[in-house]
Protein backbone atom coordinates (compact mmCIF):
# COMPACT_ATOMS: atom_id res chain seq x y z
CA UNK A 1 0.00 0.00 0.00
CA UNK A 2 3.25 2.11 0.69
CA UNK A 3 4.79 1.51 -2.52
CA UNK A 4 1.62 2.53 -3.87
CA UNK A 5 0.99 5.46 -2.41
CA UNK A 6 4.85 6.94 -3.39
CA UNK A 7 4.29 5.58 -7.07
CA UNK A 8 0.95 7.61 -6.97
CA UNK A 9 2.86 11.10 -5.57
CA UNK A 10 5.92 10.26 -7.73
CA UNK A 11 3.75 10.03 -11.04
CA UNK A 12 1.94 13.30 -9.63
CA UNK A 13 5.34 15.45 -9.29
CA UNK A 14 6.54 14.60 -12.83
CA UNK A 15 3.42 15.08 -14.48
CA UNK A 16 2.86 18.56 -12.29
CA UNK A 17 6.75 19.25 -13.90
CA UNK A 18 6.55 18.12 -17.03
CA UNK A 19 3.27 20.67 -17.41
CA UNK A 20 4.79 23.75 -15.98
CA UNK A 21 8.10 22.76 -18.39
CA UNK A 22 5.20 22.34 -21.81
CA UNK A 23 3.66 25.42 -20.10
CA UNK A 24 6.74 27.63 -19.92
CA UNK A 25 7.31 30.33 -23.11
CA UNK A 26 10.09 29.32 -25.31
CA UNK A 27 11.02 33.92 -25.47
CA UNK A 28 11.16 32.93 -21.55
CA UNK A 29 13.93 30.21 -21.64
CA UNK A 30 15.77 31.98 -24.53
CA UNK A 31 15.87 35.64 -22.93
CA UNK A 32 17.41 34.43 -19.74
CA UNK A 33 20.19 36.25 -18.68
CA UNK A 34 22.08 33.78 -16.74
CA UNK A 35 22.72 31.06 -19.33
CA UNK A 36 25.01 28.76 -18.82
CA UNK A 37 26.83 26.83 -21.61
CA UNK A 38 30.21 25.83 -20.40
CA UNK A 39 30.53 22.40 -18.54
CA UNK A 40 33.91 21.62 -16.62
CA UNK A 41 34.38 17.27 -15.55
CA UNK A 42 37.36 15.82 -14.26
CA UNK A 43 39.14 13.75 -16.78
CA UNK A 44 39.02 10.66 -15.23
CA UNK A 45 35.26 10.79 -14.95
CA UNK A 46 35.04 11.42 -18.72
CA UNK A 47 37.42 8.25 -19.24
CA UNK A 48 35.45 5.95 -17.43
CA UNK A 49 31.99 6.80 -18.51
CA UNK A 50 33.60 6.34 -21.92
CA UNK A 51 35.00 3.31 -21.30
CA UNK A 52 31.86 1.70 -19.74
CA UNK A 53 29.55 2.94 -22.79
CA UNK A 54 31.78 1.58 -25.07
CA UNK A 55 31.99 -2.17 -23.45
CA UNK A 56 27.99 -2.25 -23.43
CA UNK A 57 26.13 -2.64 -26.07
CA UNK A 58 22.72 -1.62 -23.89
CA UNK A 59 22.22 1.98 -22.51
CA UNK A 60 23.86 3.22 -19.66
CA UNK A 61 22.58 5.50 -17.44
CA UNK A 62 25.08 7.63 -14.87
CA UNK A 63 24.40 9.77 -12.08
CA UNK A 64 26.45 12.87 -12.39
CA UNK A 65 27.93 14.93 -8.92
CA UNK A 66 28.77 18.26 -8.53
CA UNK A 67 28.10 21.83 -8.74
CA UNK A 68 26.88 25.13 -10.51
CA UNK A 69 29.72 27.42 -9.94
CA UNK A 70 29.39 31.14 -11.12
CA UNK A 71 28.21 30.03 -14.62
CA UNK A 72 29.44 27.31 -15.35
CA UNK A 73 28.89 23.45 -14.13
CA UNK A 74 31.55 21.70 -12.51
CA UNK A 75 31.23 17.60 -12.64
CA UNK A 76 33.95 16.17 -10.23
CA UNK A 77 32.37 12.44 -9.67
CA UNK A 78 29.49 9.85 -11.06
CA UNK A 79 27.41 6.91 -10.04
CA UNK A 80 26.15 4.22 -11.90
CA UNK A 81 22.18 3.50 -10.11
CA UNK A 82 21.31 0.00 -9.40
CA UNK A 83 17.44 0.36 -9.55
CA UNK A 84 17.44 0.73 -13.55
CA UNK A 85 16.10 -1.74 -16.20
CA UNK A 86 17.68 -1.40 -19.66
CA UNK A 87 18.11 -3.09 -22.80
CA UNK A 88 19.56 -1.49 -26.35
CA UNK A 89 17.00 1.11 -26.98
CA UNK A 90 16.43 2.76 -23.54
CA UNK A 91 16.65 3.05 -19.62
CA UNK A 92 14.06 2.66 -17.44
CA UNK A 93 14.35 4.48 -14.10
CA UNK A 94 12.25 4.45 -10.62
CA UNK A 95 11.32 8.27 -9.57
CA UNK A 96 13.97 8.28 -7.19
CA UNK A 97 17.10 7.90 -9.71
CA UNK A 98 19.75 10.58 -9.94
CA UNK A 99 17.18 12.82 -7.94
CA UNK A 100 19.88 14.50 -5.80
CA UNK A 101 21.95 15.08 -8.51
CA UNK A 102 23.21 17.34 -10.30
CA UNK A 103 22.43 15.86 -13.66
CA UNK A 104 22.56 12.78 -16.14
CA UNK A 105 24.38 11.32 -18.68
CA UNK A 106 22.77 8.44 -20.79
CA UNK A 107 23.89 6.72 -24.21
CA UNK A 108 23.12 5.99 -27.62
CA UNK A 109 24.53 3.03 -28.38
CA UNK A 110 25.16 2.36 -32.29
CA UNK A 111 24.33 6.03 -33.00
CA UNK A 112 26.34 7.56 -36.21
CA UNK A 113 28.41 10.76 -34.61
CA UNK A 114 26.18 12.94 -36.94
CA UNK A 115 23.05 11.52 -35.62
CA UNK A 116 24.03 12.60 -32.14
CA UNK A 117 20.86 14.19 -30.21
CA UNK A 118 18.73 14.01 -27.72
CA UNK A 119 15.47 12.09 -28.40
CA UNK A 120 12.03 13.86 -28.22
CA UNK A 121 11.34 11.02 -25.27
CA UNK A 122 15.24 12.44 -23.50
CA UNK A 123 14.08 15.98 -23.87
CA UNK A 124 10.53 15.41 -22.02
CA UNK A 125 12.51 13.29 -19.13
CA UNK A 126 14.61 16.12 -18.69
CA UNK A 127 12.30 18.32 -18.51
CA UNK A 128 10.06 16.76 -15.49
CA UNK A 129 13.42 16.12 -14.18
CA UNK A 130 14.89 18.13 -11.12
CA UNK A 131 18.10 17.98 -12.88
CA UNK A 132 20.40 20.98 -13.74
CA UNK A 133 21.67 19.15 -16.52
CA UNK A 134 21.33 16.35 -19.31
CA UNK A 135 23.93 14.28 -21.28
CA UNK A 136 24.61 11.87 -23.47
CA UNK A 137 27.28 9.89 -25.01
CA UNK A 138 26.83 8.63 -28.43
CA UNK A 139 28.92 5.70 -29.52
CA UNK A 140 29.38 4.14 -33.06
CA UNK A 141 31.92 1.50 -33.46
CA UNK A 142 35.20 2.39 -31.28
CA UNK A 143 34.42 6.06 -31.54
CA UNK A 144 32.12 8.07 -29.40
CA UNK A 145 31.28 11.49 -28.42
CA UNK A 146 29.39 13.48 -25.49
CA UNK A 147 27.02 16.24 -25.69
CA UNK A 148 25.25 18.26 -22.42
CA UNK A 149 22.25 20.58 -22.16
CA UNK A 150 21.36 22.38 -18.80
CA UNK A 151 17.84 23.54 -17.64
CA UNK A 152 19.58 27.67 -17.83
CA UNK A 153 19.39 27.37 -22.33
CA UNK A 154 18.20 23.87 -23.30
CA UNK A 155 18.44 24.92 -26.74
CA UNK A 156 22.33 25.01 -26.67
CA UNK A 157 24.87 22.47 -26.53
CA UNK A 158 27.14 23.72 -23.70
CA UNK A 159 30.88 23.11 -24.43
CA UNK A 160 33.16 21.03 -22.47
CA UNK A 161 36.20 21.40 -20.95
CA UNK A 162 38.27 18.54 -19.40
CA UNK A 163 40.15 19.36 -16.41
CA UNK A 164 42.60 17.19 -14.05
Amino acid sequence: MTEKLISIFLYIIIITSFVIFLTTPQRHLANRTEEIQSIYIKENVLNDISKIALNDDKEILVCLKGKKIDDYYNITSYSIPKDIERNEEEVNVTGLTCLFDIGNLHSHPDTPMGWCELSDTDLVSFGASHNKINGLICIYRDDYRFMFISKDNPSEEMEIFEYE
